[in-house]
């Protein structure tokens, strides 16, 4: 059957909530198939990846800070973070992490994001329970195909109503999953979806601004459906029908007077299975048009200066995001025209790229007048079966067009396991560091074998060196220098693809010779950074001698921008000339930089280090990334 279909299972009236209840209460492991294991553990590794990454983020910083001053600490370990909380605390600060930095997957037929709401409310309550890993996948699938039947069903009407799908049946999902793992009777589980019902809440306004509350609502759906499992479970009831009966949750947020048809397995294949994986950190309504955009720019070789327009046709749900500003990092991830700009500027779009010192160049709005998206019938009729969108690039030598029907990450375009981990690596390094980060994907990739949880959860805290924090920032800025700098760009040179993702990433594997190792994009920063405190004499390919060079010295002048930024105004002195003290230094660091360089001698075998700096200075570098 395919996965587009949404097939009427139930006439209306039927019982849908007694369909959820008898459903997951009959979910067993045993009998789910090694497909849809498989991608229970790619979500899982997504999420967890996200939730770590995501923990250090300003909002959720803010709400730690905020349940910090009101209650001590608890037992519950917080993916990312140092602090413990209780249940439900970190079951919301989870939920709020995994949904900080829009990496989290989603669910195109219901326009919603399952995994940020149930896998951090099942990773709380199967620590707190010392569940074993199987009985913990069990969880995540029957909260994943709560949600995703659920938002199928009363989409697209929850969104065009204003709602937020993710806050809205979120709360189903955390729900199913926690009363799955408390092992809730038929009664008391059909409790649990009616109390969470009255929980679902979440306005779209964010995409006009104020986009922080939109972190808030996945925390808030596991936080409220994770509770609801623990009424329930001590005799708290709730309406039993609540999805479809009268004044019930269908005829609240999807103007359904009567019940909607609920598809579930076997009827339909399971939903787990047709969610995507996001490559890039921004609203998946609009990535489609990036790809097509970053395509054109690649394979027609143009130039940013040449595009004199840029059309978008796309569906209707896409195209409400094109007048969303970017005055912040949360605005930024829904806006259109920055995304846009993004793609026409870097021919990417990664984190580093949400920066206020990126988000305030003015190429941006320049970019933004030169943008149209509507929403033709031709288009629009095909969300959501698919996620269409058609770019034409108009310049002075002609228009170019290209039309994307899904992007990287889908069942139609998938990102295979390989690059998942990569991702998962590239997020969670920076907080764990790589070797802890190897140790917990493979960990998580075999939980199924694990009897208890609790253990593994204990592992994955950090130091608040999630992004927002100054660690990882510096650490993405470093991959934004190398992969601006390192001279073979592109593809087609070898550089580094576009879903390449990671320190792994090689640049200039096609570019040298083939008995030669590439430099991974980890070492180019490392060894460039080694520049920076002594001299050290680094030989590689000829071909890359020029891209190390550069990268050492945009390293060097980010460091003196950075001092003289946090330097007191009377610290600084002045030359008699008018030229300030540091300004001179800084030229005078960069002229000596060229004694530091790469030695320019031939190389006709691998890189070779010559490292003066000794151990010390190599594991300052690796603790750097």
């Amino acid at each position: 059957m395919a996965h587009a279909e949404a097939l009427q299972t139930l006439e209306p009236g039927a019982g849908a909530t007694a369909a959820i209840v008898d459903f997951v209460r009959r979910l067993n492991y045993a009998a789910l198939g090694d497909e849809v294991i498989h991608y229970a553990r790619r979500h899982l590794l997504d999420t967890v990846g996200v939730m770590i990454a995501g923990a250090g983020g300003e909002v959720a910083t803010r709400a730690e800070a905020v349940l910090g001053a009101a209650r001590p600490p608890g037992r519950i370990p917080v993916p990312g973070r140092a602090r413990r909380a209780d249940l439900l605390d970190a079951a919301f600060l989870g939920g709020t992490a995994a949904h900080g930095i829009e990496l989290d997957d989603g669910f195109r037929q219901g326009s919603v994001h399952p995994g940020c709401v149930v896998v951090p409310a099942a990773l709380a309550l199967g620590c707190a329970r010392h569940s074993n890993g199987a009985a913990l996948m069990e969880a995540i699938v029957a909260g994943y195909e709560t949600v995703t039947a659920i938002g199928r069903a009363c989409h697209p009407e929850v969104r065009q109503r204003g709602f937020h799908p993710t806050a809205v049946v979120g709360v189903f999902g955390s729900a199913a999953a926690a009363g799955k793992l408390a092992g809730l009777s038929a009664e008391r589980l059909a409790n649990a979806l009616g109390l969470a019902a009255s929980s679902g809440a979440g306005l779209f306004a964010f995409v006009n601004g104020g986009g922080d509350i939109k972190r808030l609502h996945a925390g808030h759906a596991a936080r409220e459906g994770l509770q609801a499992t623990l009424l329930a479970e001590q005799g708290v009831e709730g309406p039993p029908g609540v999805i479809e009966e009268r004044d019930g949750f269908m005829q609240a947020f999807a103007r359904a007077e009567k019940a909607r048809a609920i598809a579930l397995p076997p009827a339909v294949p399971f939903g787990i299975t047709d969610c995507y994986i996001k490559p890039y950190p921004c609203c998946r309504h609009i990535q489609p048009a990036l790809e097509a955009l970053i395509g054109l720019l690649n394979d027609e070789n143009i130039a940013g200066e040449e595009v004199e327009r840029i059309e978008v046709a796309t569906y209707r749900i896409a195209a409400e995001h094109a007048q969303t500003g970017w005055d912040d990092f949360a605005s930024a991830q829904l806006s259109f025209p920055y995304l846009i700009g993004l793609a026409l500027k870097f021919r990417a779009v990664r984190l580093e790229h949400f920066a206020d010192a990126v988000r305030r160049d003015s190429a941006f709005a320049a970019i933004a007048r030169k943008l149209t998206v509507t929403a033709p019938a031709d288009v629009d009729r095909l969300y959501p079966q698919l996620r269409p969108a058609r770019v034409t690039v108009i310049t002075a030598r002609g228009s170019f067009t290209r039309q994307a029907e899904e992007a990287l990450g889908s069942r139609i375009v998938p990102l295979d396991d390989p690059r998942l981990k990569a991702k998962f690596l590239d997020l969670v390094g920076p907080v764990l560091g790589t070797a802890r980060a190897n140790e917990l994907a493979q960990a998580l990739w075999s939980i199924d074998a694990i009897r208890d949880v609790a253990p593994l959860v204990g592992r994955w805290q950090g130091r608040r060196r999630g992004f927002g924090s100054r660690i990882f920032r510096k650490q993405r800025e470093r991959i934004a220098a190398v992969d601006l700098y390192a001279p073979p760009l592109g593809e087609e040179s070898g550089f580094i693809s576009l879903h390449h993702l990671g320190d792994d990433a090689c640049i200039g594997e096609r570019v040298v010779a083939p008995e030669h190792h590439a430099l991974r994009r980890g070492d180019v920063i490392e060894r460039a950074e080694s520049l920076l405190p002594r001299r050290q004499r680094v030989v590689v390919p000829e071909m890359l001698e020029g891209g190390v060079n550069l990268l050492a010295r945009k390293l060097r002048q980010a460091r003196i921008d950075d001092r003289r930024h946090r330097e007191a105004p009377g610290e600084i002195g002045h030359e008699p000339a008018g030229v300030r003290q540091d300004e001179a230094n800084a030229r005078k660091a960069l002229e000596r930089a060229g004694e530091d360089e790469i030695d320019r001698r031939p190389c006709r075998v691998e890189q070779i280090f010559h490292d003066e700096a000794g151990p010390r200075q190599r594991e300052r570098g690796a603790r750097g990334m």
